[in-house]
Formats: structure tokens, sequence, C-alpha cells
């Protein structure tokens, strides 16, 4: 007998999809075979992780986010016939090339009716009509005299939809997304009644967007709109050729017979029993890609084997203020705090504890509550020239300030935010170290007291646990009262500095709530729509605000031992967190050369461990270095990560222990591969591309005290004056 060829596969694959008969397994394996054969992105993905084989559970699953990035087709591009692109009308999309639709056509309608039942042929669409959607297509396949109703451009023709569900006459099909069912919803008058037989498709989630109606709410007002019609839901996406389907709304969802389902942990990629993971498929109608593919959403299956969506995996978290993957990880308030002065005694209090501390200090406390209460009911600017003691309470609240700098440590287990307990107290060591009475006298010297604001409110975000602590200290020098919103999930640290600064009789609140009082100017960091977010929930306070940054390091000619300590020392510091962590170093010079030196570096690294990984992290990361494997540039060891991507797959996300290699040619424009990154760049160690600030290799996330932050200095941005 001679060998297999590709049209037996391809028969054998049809005859098992039409159910006569065949091994799931030897049918998967045999499909794995063939890609690893024709595929050649997937054979360097597949080599370079060196995954031992014994089932289909063991095929190496590629993430979705790959195909944004590489062709990852089993079959010769330019035999490409069809093509789906992920939807999205901004940043890179994902392309997904075929021969041909043939399994697709067969499997879906097959398998969708087998479900929920006959789906009619006319009806309204509320799905993307664009021809590059997988969604459009199948839904036309279905039903081949849909109406539209939904354009890209146009959006959802509410109106236009109602009046045909009115006048129809038969049984109609109604696919919509979530979304585009909410507008319908939004924009109902009284039920219309629908002919026995209609069914109504929901598909999609609401992808973070705000909506007036929930999930549930959505399923409830549908039945109650259209009575008579099925409300049925399906899931697919476009790097799948399968999709499931639930015979009612909210039910679990049905999987056909060629397609199987495997929760993994996030992080790890590794199977969980009877939990909830990161959902990898396994599809034998993806014969012209990738049979197995590993998503970003959440779930669960049952006992029967039907799959319960739990949620779309969190976009991964921000670095400090550096770009995050998807969207910047937003949590609510856990606890409040806040700070009195009116009295010798300080209370922190929240609704499950109060906390009182003494003041002690080698002062008056009569004296120092006396002034603290003159400087919050004043309306006189603080320290004006007709205050005698200006110069003697500057220097003294000067004093206070690295006083209680020198009382706050070591470094509690919460404080990091999942640092490691010895690297927090390093790096909270070398941060306090860096706020000297010199700097401050320096700083404080740059704009009069009578040009500075009372009331100031500093929104500080998740990454760098120690980012706001030179901010709070030298607005307290400056005679300012503060207000510290700290990351509403890490309060604990803010709460420390908190404790140390009221007890020496500075006037500090220190609260994770979204209510800032009322100050004269917010100093706010983190995402771009939090930083938006502050400005609008705030339109008459004056705000310094500081977005979205990251930060890059150049390299040229081969490596040296000093650059190789220095660049590793930039990435294992706050576990590459923070907008002054490196994206990227780019390489001008012998790559390979470079990741083997690092590689080496990090291994034998001899400071404090990686600390805590969020899981969420985990699809990002895989996607970096299965891009290593195929650019022939990947090193891995049991902490970190040294991988080469070319500059047209680069993100400016930093991941921890993760190196990003960019090579690029001596002639290279940087700012022309940055394009529109290039107004968010934050610091450059190195030489080759302007920034605010330039600094040496392993000075990154070492910032001088007084500087210019993001380009502006620090008291001169909170006093208005930026120049």
């Amino acid at each position: 007998m001679g060998a297999e060829t590709s049209a037996d596969l391809d028969a054998a694959l049809a005859a098992f999809i039409r159910g006569e008969g065949g091994d799931f397994d030897r049918l998967a394996m045999r499909l794995f075979g063939r890609q690893l054969r024709e595929n050649d992105d997937y054979h360097d993905i597949v080599r370079g992780r060196g995954t031992d084989l014994s089932s289909w559970r063991d095929i190496p699953a590629v993430p979705v986010a790959l195909w944004r990035d590489l062709a990852l087709t089993s079959f010769p591009v330019v035999q490409t016939q069809t093509v789906f692109r992920t939807s999205g009308t901004t940043g890179r999309r994902g392309v997904v090339r075929r021969r041909d639709t043939t399994l697709y056509d067969l499997g879906s309608k097959r398998f969708a009716e087998s479900v929920v039942g006959r789906l009619p042929d006319a009806g309204v669409s509320l799905v993307p009509d664009a021809k590059d959607s997988s969604l459009g297509h199948m839904v036309r396949t279905f039903a081949p005299r849909l109406r539209q109703r939904f354009s890209g451009v146009g959006g959802v023709d509410a109106e236009g939809a109602w009046s045909d569900l009115r006048e129809a006459t038969g049984p109609v099909f109604v696919p919509g997304t979530a979304l585009a069912l909410a507008e319908l919803v939004a924009r109902a008058g009284e039920p219309v009644p629908l002919v026995a037989g209609s069914v109504v498709m929901v598909t999609g989630g609401f992808k973070g967007r705000r909506m007036s109606v929930t999930a549930e709410g959505l399923r409830s007002e549908l039945v109650r709109l259209l009575p008579g019609a099925r409300v049925v839901e399906e899931y697919g996406m476009t790097e799948l050729s399968s999709q499931m389907w639930a015979p009612g709304p909210g039910e679990p969802l049905w999987l056909p017979p060629w397609l199987r389902v495997v929760p993994v942990d996030p992080w790890t990629g590794e199977p969980v029993s009877g939990g909830v993971g990161l959902l990898r498929f396994v599809d034998l109608a993806n014969a012209d890609t990738v049979l197995a593919i590993e998503t970003r959403d959440m779930g669960r299956l049952t006992e029967d084997g039907r799959l319960v969506l739990e949620a779309r995996l969190a976009g991964s978290p921000a670095r400090g203020c550096s770009l995050s993957v998807e969207e910047a990880m937003q949590g609510g308030p856990v606890l409040g705090a806040s700070v009195r002065t009116d009295g010798p005694a300080i209370a922190l209090a929240d609704a499950q504890f109060n906390i009182m501390i003494e003041c002690s200090n080698d002062y008056s406390a009569d004296e120092l509550n006396t002034r603290s209460r003159e400087q919050q009911t004043s309306d006189t600017p603080i320290g004006l020239a007709a205050d005698p003691h200006r110069a003697r309470l500057e220097t003294d609240r000067s004093r206070r300030v690295l006083a209680a700098l020198q009382n706050i440590g070591p470094a509690e287990p919460s404080w990091g935010q999942g640092l490691h307990p010895d690297a927090a107290t390093a790096e909270l060591s070398d941060a306090i170290g860096r706020i000297t009475a010199e700097g401050l006298r320096t700083e404080l010297a740059t704009v009069p007291p009578e040009q500075r604001p009372r009331k100031v409110a500093i929104v500080e975000a998740e990454g760098v646990f120690t980012a706001g602590l030179e901010w709070v200290a030298l607005a307290l020098a400056a005679g300012m009262q503060v207000h510290w919103k700290p990351p509403s999930a890490w309060p604990h640290f803010a709460e420390a500095v908190g404790i140390a600064f009221c007890d020496q009789g500075l006037l500090l609140t220190v609260d994770v709530s979204r209510d800032l009082g009322a100050p004269e100017v917010i100093v706010a960091f983190g995402s771009d729509a939090g930083v938006a977010s502050v400005r609008a929930d705030h339109p008459d306070v004056r705000v310094v605000a500081f977005g979205h940054r990251f930060s890059v390091a150049v390299v040229a000619g081969p490596p040296s031992a000093e650059q190789v300590a220095a660049l590793v020392r930039d990435h294992v510091r706050f576990d590459t967190r923070g907008c002054m962590a490196p994206t990227a170093v780019w390489v001008k010079g012998p790559v390979e050369a470079w990741g083997a030196a690092l590689h080496d570096a990090l291994s034998s690294f001899g400071g404090p461990p990686r600390g805590e990984v969020d899981p969420r992290f985990g699809p990002e990361w895989r996607r970096r270095v299965d891009l290593g494997h195929t650019f022939r540039g990947a090193w891995t060891g049991a902490q970190h990560a040294v991988v080469t991507v070319p500059a047209s797959a680069w993100v400016p996300v930093a991941l921890p222990w993760l190196v990003s290699l960019v090579p690029i040619a001596e002639d290279d424009s940087l700012e022309a591969i940055l394009g529109d990154w290039s107004h968010q760049i934050s610091s450059v160690a190195g030489s080759g591309i302007a920034a605010p600030r330039q600094c040496a290799l392993g000075d990154l996330q070492s910032p001088r005290f007084p500087r210019r932050h993001d380009g502006k200095p620090m008291l001169g941005a909170l006093c208005g004056r930026l120049a």
C-alpha cells in the first residue's frame, strides 16, 4: 500500500465530519503530521517547544494572536482562495488564509442544525457584512436571502431591522452579535411576534464595552420582544473552522464531534482538571492552517462534554505607565484609608478597622496641629513672603519628609505588588536613598512658595510600587496638602508610607476610592483611558497626565560583559515593570550573540528571583517565544526568556524577565520603526533616538531625583510651570 496522500487525508476528514466513521485521535495525529511537514512556521514553533506527543491532547497549540504576525498556512500561500480577518478596525488584524471553505461549510450548517433545528434561509442579519468576515460568510451560507441591517461603517440599522421583522410572513433567521442585538433591543417598541420556526442567534460577547443591558438581560429582552422565535447562542472565531451551539439562551455549548477542547492554566499552559481554564481547541476542520489553537477565552467542561464560557481572559495588566497587551487592568476599590489632622492623634480608618497612631515628633504637637489647621483653612497660599518663618518651615518640612522616609521598611510581602520580598526591600532602599536633602532643596528652589498649589491629588498606576513615593515626598516638602490614591488592589505600601509621614505631622491622606476630594491639581498616572477618565471626572481641575509610556534600549556591535550585565539589571528590576522597563533591545549587531549572552547571564543571575507572575501574561509570553522560534532566536530558562522578534511584530509592552531583541540595520531609522508609538516613548538607554530621557544601559529603572518626568520638571508640573 502506497503512502497516504493529502487527498486521502482530506477525504477521511470530510467523511468524519459527515458522520461516516473514523477515529478522532488518529485523524488528529495524521493531520498534525501533515501540518508539521507543510506549515513552515508551525514546524519551527513545534521544534522550538520540543513537545513529545502521545495523543491529540499533546498537539502544540498556537496562540490566536500569532495570526497577526505569521501566515501559518499548511499549503503554498499562492494557492489562497479565501481570506478571513479578525475583527477590529485599529491595530494589526489577524489574517487566516484558506485554500477553500469546503470543510468549513460542510461542518458549520450540519452541526448547527443538529443542535438548534432547521435554520430559515431568509431573515435579518446583524453581523458584519464584510467579505473577509468569517461570521458573515457563515450566516450567508446558512441563509442566502438575509437582509443586511448592519455594516462596519453605519453600524446597526435598528429601524430597518424592526421594520423587516414586522413585515415577515414566514420563519426568519436573525443572527447578530451581542453588541448589535443590544442596540436593536435599546431601540425596540412593542414586541414583534415571529412565525414559529424563527431563530435568533446571539454570538460574541460585549468585548469589554459598557452596555445598558447585561448578557442575561439581553437574552430575556430578546425572548420578550420576539415571541415565537427560538433564541440560541453560537460561539466561534476566525481562527477556528468549527462552531459551538447552545439550543437555548445561557445554556452550555455543544461541541461538534470533530472538535475537542482542553482548558489550560493561562500562565503554564498545562491542562487543568475539572476547573476553569484558558481554552485550547483541536479542530479537524482546520486542515488549511493549524488544527490546535489557543484562545483568550476562559471556560470549563461539563460532565457530559459541553462547554461553559466563563469570561474573556482580561487584557494583560498595565506595566506601570506602559502599554498593556489589550487593555489596562482596572479594578474597583478594595480599601479606603483617610488621615485626620485635627489633633495630636492621627487616624487611618476604613470600614474594617481603625488604627490610632500617636505623633512622635521632637516638636510640640500643639504647634504642629495649629500649623496644620492654618495650612488647611487659610486663604493665603502656604509660604507667602508675609510668613516670616517660610524658610524655616520649608527646611523643617524637608527634614520631616526625610525622617519619615527613614522610618519606612523593611518591605512587607504585600507592598511589592508581587515582587519577591528581597527585591522589594532592595528597591525600596534604592528609592528612599535617591530622595536627598540636596535634591529636595534643588527642586524646591525652582518654584517660589507663593506659586505652589495648596492641595494636590496623586493618582498612581499599578506596577512599580515605589513610583508615587518621590511625588508624595516632593509635594509634602513643598508644603502642599497631598491626597494619594494608590492602585486599588495594592493599597498596603501607601498606607505604611501614610503612617510614616503622618507620624511626622505631614498633611497626607491615603485612599483608594475615586473620590479625590477637592484638589487644585491632579497628577495622574496610568493608561490613556484612565487619565482621560480622571480628566472627565474633574473638568474644573488642572490635570497633569502621564498616560501610556514605554522605554527601549539600543545596542550596537558585539556584546560586552558590562553591557550584558547592565541589560540584565534593567530587565530584572521591578520584574520588568513600569514605563522605564525595557520593552525591547534594538540591536545593530549580531543578534544571536546578544541572545546567547543575555540567556547565560539571566540563567546565572544571583539576585532575588522573579516574583509572582500574573497568569494573564501567559498567551503573550507564548506568542513571543513562538515568534522567536520561527525567527531562529529563542532562549528560555526557568524564570526568563530571550527572544528575537521582527520590528513588525514587536509591541511596546514589557513582560516579566523577558528580553525582546529587535534586529535593525545600521542605517535604520528608529523613529520610522516606532511610527505612531514615537510620541509615547519615555526613556532610551543608549543612543540613536530622541526621547524625553536618555540614560546609560542599566540605568533605565534608576532615575535620579529630582528629574524631568516625561520631559516635565516635577515641581514645575505640579505648579503649572512646564518649561
